[in-house]
């Protein structure tokens, strides 16, 4: 990760040492869509798969898509019209916990919660093209970006209620390290006075988060109603798996301590996508 961020500070040195040229910052912050890959593939299964073993249902979880982006960017101009910029930002998605309960054996109730989080700090090296548009400035961007994420799942279950099985799993993938993407977009900039400007930009992304896997605490767990207790590791997998009832198949979730959980033909490592588009608005220094 060193190594990323410091190639990256090395490829803005050497245009600054080259082209001597003036500076800009651009401070920003908005709203986030993300499209969540398998993870949003999975809760749409696991709302149908709850809904079919244990009807009538009652709630469901909801898809991780929208959230808050916050960035700044530090640009050279190396003429008037084309710029390099190096930028750190910082985006969230979460939800609150959200609560499913069904009907299980013998009229007894059947519970399963689910709180998801998860955030990125890109470290972005974009390169920039402004076209001046009567009075307003077109920018145009594209370049690639180190993401350095984390994923949080706060959930539990309460089967039969509570007579079969109860138990809660937190899971912290605290950093899954970095993994390259590509951003780009296109945003306006109107001039304010001085060295000020009003910006909005529109940023399209492409990342996927691989090979998750962290920290996890199984608690209040109890069998039969006799209490177990809690299990502490470090080697959790965040997995996607298919499960027929009555002939049709789920796609799910799930979290284990089996590298390849090797109970489940159809199980592969889950991966988590922050793929999607941002749309933001700040100011713009020029020095």
């Amino acid at each position: 990760m060193k190594k990323v961020i410091l190639g990256m500070v090395l490829c803005l040195f050497l245009a600054t040492f080259s082209f001597s040229m003036g500076f800009s910052l651009k401070l920003t912050g908005g709203a986030a869509y993300i499209t969540s890959g398998d993870y949003n593939g999975g809760i749409d299964g696991l709302n149908a798969y709850y809904a079919a073993v244990s009807s009538p249902v009652t709630g469901s979880f909801s898809k991780l898509q929208l959230g808050m982006s916050f960035g700044g960017e530090f640009i050279l101009n190396i003429d008037e019209s084309f710029g390099v910029g190096l930028g750190v930002g910082y985006m969230q998605f979460s939800h609150d916990t959200e609560t499913v309960t069904g009907t299980g054996i013998f009229g007894t109730v059947n519970t399963w919660t689910l709180k998801p989080s998860v955030t990125s700090i890109p470290i972005t090296l974009n390169v920039h093209y402004t076209l001046p548009m009567g009075g307003v400035n077109l920018n145009l961007f594209a370049g690639v970006g180190y993401y350095i994420s984390k994923v949080k799942v706060d959930s539990s279950q309460s089967l039969w209620s509570g007579l079969l099985l109860t138990s809660s799993n937190a899971f912290d993938s605290n950093s899954i390290g970095g993994q390259f993407g590509f951003q780009g977009g296109l945003g306006l900039e109107i001039p304010l006075g001085g060295n000020f400007s009003f910006v909005a930009d529109i940023t399209g992304r492409y990342v996927s988060l691989k090979d998750i896997k962290g920290d996890y605490t199984i608690s209040g767990i109890s069998i039969f109603t006799i209490p177990l207790p809690s299990v502490t590791g470090t080697d959790q997998y965040f997995y996607t798996y298919t499960a027929t009832v009555s002939g049709t198949s789920y796609k799910l979730l799930a979290l284990s301590t089996d590298a390849s959980m090797s109970g489940t033909a159809s199980a592969v490592h889950a991966k988590f996508g922050l793929s999607g588009v941002s749309a933001q608005a700040g100011f713009k220094i020029g020095f």
